[in-house]
């Protein structure tokens, strides 16, 4: 009696089990909606479409991008989260969400693997420490040096507060000390009016500054990822410059809503993967982003551990949301 009634109970188990497997392998047997995070136009959006009509090839479904922006991509997220978690709603996130936005706002407070499903990491995109041309300094080791000897006079931007271009400059006063007079503002591209015009000495900015630090027009001191950046292959890394483990990055990377099924997901991640043909990675790196994949649970012990090395940062920095 007492094996009967433990088979009883096991039954519904099993039986869920069963149609979770079922489902995953008739999946997916209709359009599938791809939220993205990023408004129409740029170059991230179009090269996430290019991935999207690869990953429609593959599966034999629509792929249908929605663009859900607003709040820094944190509409685009709870878009996804509160989609069903049936494999038919995916999107992309970036590390501005669900590293420093969660970070930033206590009604936000997001795991992943808890509050949304990682499939894999798609591209980084660094940035680059750029400065006016009659800047006192030509290289990294030369700014440095300035702002020992000149503490508090060196201005520089992070462009839009907590931006990635932002939280550089904080990192780089966490790792070195330096003391350096951060100003924001609006837009990258208000940042760069007061650079050329000398309000401000250097910021970090991203390939939209290329022409004008090829032709001379502004100087290029240092990327700001772990290795060379092919947007920039002459600068060196910050890390190569002397600061250790100086790291940022836009993280992009596709999620689906928490709770989907583990065989879609394994399925998405294989998908994805495939997707970046040898021409969209060329595409990418032309554009100055850098292709890289990973399995899920990489890319959600990524957003783990980001969560930690930025948390003390931040708290230092005094950031507030805005």
């Amino acid at each position: 009696m007492r094996l009967l009634f433990k088979a009883m109970c096991a039954a519904p188990f099993l039986m869920a089990l069963v149609a979770m497997d079922a489902s995953a392998q008739a999946w997916p047997s209709r359009p599938i909606n791809f939220y993205i995070s990023i408004g129409p136009g740029s170059f991230f959006e179009s090269t996430l479409r290019v991935v999207a009509a690869e990953v429609s090839k593959v599966l034999g479904q629509p792929v249908i991008i929605e663009n859900k922006v607003g709040a820094g991509g944190k509409i685009g997220l709870q878009a996804i989260m509160n989609s069903p978690p049936d494999g038919y709603t995916i999107g992309q996130t970036f590390n501005g969400v669900v590293v420093t936005r969660v970070l930033l706002d206590k009604d936000f407070a997001l795991l992943p693997g808890k509050d949304y499903a990682p499939i894999t990491m798609l591209f980084s995109s660094p940035l680059a420490i750029i400065a006016n041309s009659s800047a006192p300094f030509r290289d990294f080791a030369g700014m440095m040096a300035y702002v020992k000897a000149n503490p508090g006079k060196l201005n520089v931007s992070g462009a839009s507060p907590s931006s990635n271009s932002h939280l550089s400059w904080e990192l780089l006063k966490t790792l070195t000390g330096a003391d350096i007079n951060v100003v924001t503002h609006r837009a990258e591209a208000a940042a760069v009016v007061d650079l050329l015009n000398g309000s401000i000495t250097a910021m970090v900015g991203s390939t939209s500054l290329k022409s004008m630090v090829e032709s001379g027009k502004l100087i290029g001191v240092a990327v700001t990822s772990p290795q060379r950046w092919d947007a920039f292959p002459n600068l060196p890394t910050l890390d190569e410059a002397g600061v250790k483990g100086f790291d940022v990055q836009s993280l992009n990377g596709i999620v689906a809503p928490a709770g989907t099924p583990p065989a879609i997901i394994a399925r998405l991640n294989e998908v994805f993967r495939k997707a970046l043909s040898p021409e969209i990675r060329k595409r990418m790196a032309d554009g100055g982003l850098i292709p890289v994949t990973s399995t899920p649970e990489e890319y959600g012990s990524l957003m783990r551990s980001e969560l930690e090395r930025w948390r003390p940062v931040m708290q230092k920095a005094n950031l507030k949301l805005e």
